[in-house]
């Protein structure tokens, strides 16, 4: 990657690193040189990047919403910590355009997959931390305070879409049995990516994936919720 691509990330950021190693490895998913012995891909930079933006999100909860109780306030940590969130940051700063990934990665219609750019954000924390230190990261990470704005003005509904489309199916049919299940699961133990299969009454509707169990059922949950009308 030349060092003007580097540095447009950087503007689009608000962060100019000191060792542009960091951003080169935060921005390397694994298969990108995989089968090589010798090379450094964003695994362990998202496990750091992870805990820091847990850390950062807290912080800016807690004093945004100083009237809410522990269980509103971890309500609203998951929701801005959820795999759409970090997909809608990625997206803010065109992350996609400077990925380095296999091309078996890359979809003509749809681009990386949700779950790599996930893993990239996280990596550029982790990246970020190592090179400014805490605070560069906190500011990185609070650049993107109108956006956490607007996830958090997501209705119940959209929060919580297993009981929607529960809700939804029920009103169509009384036996009305839904059941996940997982059908894969990838990745290091650290950052493992489910694939979840939603079943309605015997018939499999659609598939949801995601960084647990729980969010990959809630995107399965999410998908049928949006072409409901079709089934």
């Amino acid at each position: 990657m030349i060092t003007k691509e580097l540095v447009d990330l950087e503007e689009l950021m608000g962060y100019h690193f000191s060792d542009k190693t960091l951003l080169i490895q935060a921005l390397t998913h694994p298969s990108f040189n995989s089968g090589k012995s010798d090379y450094s891909n964003n695994q362990r930079l998202e496990f750091l990047g992870d805990s820091i933006l847990g850390s950062v999100l807290a912080s800016w909860i807690f004093s945004e919403f100083p009237d809410e109780d522990e269980g509103e306030l971890s309500k609203k940590k998951a929701m801005l910590a959820r795999g759409s969130h970090l997909t809608s940051i990625a997206k803010s700063i065109k992350l996609e355009e400077f990925v380095q990934a296999s091309p078996s990665e890359f979809c003509e219609e749809t681009g990386f997959r949700d779950s790599l750019l996930e893993d990239a954000i996280e990596a550029i924390i982790g990246a970020v931390f190592l090179d400014g230190g805490y605070r560069s990261a906190s500011e990185v990470i609070l650049k993107w305070t109108p956006l956490f704005q607007k996830n958090l003005v997501q209705s119940p509904a959209e929060f919580n879409p297993k009981g929607k489309l529960q809700e939804s199916l029920q009103a169509r049919s009384k036996n009305c049995r839904i059941s996940y299940h997982v059908i894969r699961e990838t990745g290091p133990d650290h950052k493992k990516e489910f694939t979840v299969e939603l079943v309605y009454n015997g018939r499999t509707l659609g598939q949801g994936v995601g960084l647990s169990k729980r969010l990959a059922e809630e995107n399965a949950a999410q998908t049928i919720l949006a072409k409901l009308h079709s089934i």
